[in-house]
């Protein structure tokens, strides 16, 4: 009985901690320092055992990806030269099995469809992600979809 619940609690663990039974590896892509800087620590204070990789735009995330797979990429929207969504559709096309989320000021139900149209698993809104990302990480990590309490009024739409 007692190795039963060993296991069990073992296995709990471990579909807590990682982001992502098949690749625990994520990329955050934010052109604003700080913040990733912020994001960075929260992530890797909550998945200890994962690797977090970041990117300041679009072009340095598709280099990244080229170097290596992900589970999850965060995505900000709003960027120099690409943008979340360009990205994001690109992330769909080149590397599928990469879960994206959507991490951005925007609060709009527009701006929701939008992140839906291109592939994203996840939408965030910043001012909720100290409270929000994990949840999402591990929702989207798990095959559900993930949106912002905020927005919750729109997440059937989701």
């Amino acid at each position: 009985m007692l190795k039963t619940i060993n296991r069990v609690m073992s296995s709990l663990e471990d579909t807590l901690l990682k982001p992502n039974k098949n690749n625990g590896s994520i990329l955050l892509v934010d052109d604003h320092g700080l913040f990733r800087q912020s994001v960075h620590s929260l992530l890797a204070e909550t998945f200890p055992q994962s690797r977090i990789m970041e990117a300041h735009d679009g072009e340095d995330a598709l280099q990244l990806l080229r170097q290596g797979s992900y589970g999850i990429a965060i995505l900000d929207i709003s960027m120099p030269g690409m943008n979340g969504f360009e990205l994001a559709s690109h992330i769909r096309k080149l590397y599928p099995k990469t879960k994206v989320v959507m991490l951005t000021s925007y609060n709009e139900k527009e701006v929701l469809n939008h992140a839906k149209q291109v592939g994203a698993k996840g939408f965030i809104v910043k001012e909720d992600a100290a409270n929000d990302l994990t949840d999402c990480i591990h929702c989207v990590s798990n095959g559900s979809t993930y949106v912002s309490k905020s927005m919750s009024r729109y997440a059937f739409q989701f």
